[in-house]
């Protein structure tokens, strides 16, 4: 589950992408993650040693060289005293291979990549898109497709059941315990729902998720627990409240 900083930082990327001087614009930041401090930004074009105003003269061929990756221009933007901090980085589109190299191959200390999926079949296949994803994941970096549209299904649906679950009392605090339940229980039952992979729609999966296993045994394990896991809740759930045949 993403949280707030994640959808900003992936929104900043976006507006960092408008900075390039490139028909396809691309933007990128690398954040300390402790203190969501945005440490370094970059966007496709000139490395910092040429100016973008360069870019008019240039041929097709001489861009084709000089004309760096969003990754690759923010890499170079990060200060060397920042390199073993737990870092992060999102872009804009998945990285190409050669930028999944140098992000692997840099002295910095990154940890997860944050990237917007494309959905162009072209440009994946030019790109090497999974073969990227592949490479970072197999050298120890976590990769996560974000999308900054929001989907607040889950949430929905947990209002809906919950407003008829619970038993009618004084409205201000049954709004307070619907908030803290999503707050607290929404990426559980969302991962729940993934796991899981019902034969059913996302709504009724849901709704069956929280029938079957118990909304407030699914509050119990997140306090308990401060976990967020399906494995482990299914896990915890049948060591504690499966009844054997």
């Amino acid at each position: 589950m993403f949280n707030k900083w994640d959808y900003r930082f992936t929104n900043l990327a976006k507006e960092v992408s408008s900075w390039s001087k490139e028909g396809k614009q691309v933007g990128c930041i690398i954040v300390d993650s402790n203190t969501n401090k945005v440490l370094s930004t970059g966007y496709n074009g000139l490395p910092k040693s040429l100016k973008d105003t360069c870019l008019p003269v240039l041929s097709k061929d001489d861009k084709s060289v000089l004309v760096l990756h969003a990754e690759h221009n923010a890499l170079e933007h990060l200060s060397k005293e920042d390199y073993n901090k737990d870092l992060a980085l999102y872009v804009t589109k998945t990285p190409c291979k050669l930028c999944a190299i140098k992000i692997f191959n840099s002295y910095a200390n990154i940890k997860r990549v944050y990237y917007i999926p494309s959905n162009n079949a072209s440009f994946n296949e030019r790109y090497n898109s999974q073969e990227s994803l592949d490479y970072l994941e197999s050298n120890g970096i976590q990769t996560i497709p974000i999308n900054t549209t929001i989907d607040y299904t889950t949430q929905i649906v947990i209002i809906n059941y919950l407003s008829h679950a619970l038993p009618e009392e004084n409205d201000e605090i049954t709004v307070n315990y619907i908030s803290n339940y999503i707050y607290m229980c929404s990426t559980l039952i969302n991962n729940l729902d993934n796991y899981l992979k019902k034969n059913t729609s996302q709504i009724d999966a849901i709704n069956e998720i929280l029938d079957e296993y118990n909304y407030k045994i699914i509050l119990k394990f997140v306090q308990e627990k401060e976990s967020s896991s399906a494995i482990a809740f299914l896990e915890w759930y049948d060591r504690y409240y499966r009844v054997p045949f």
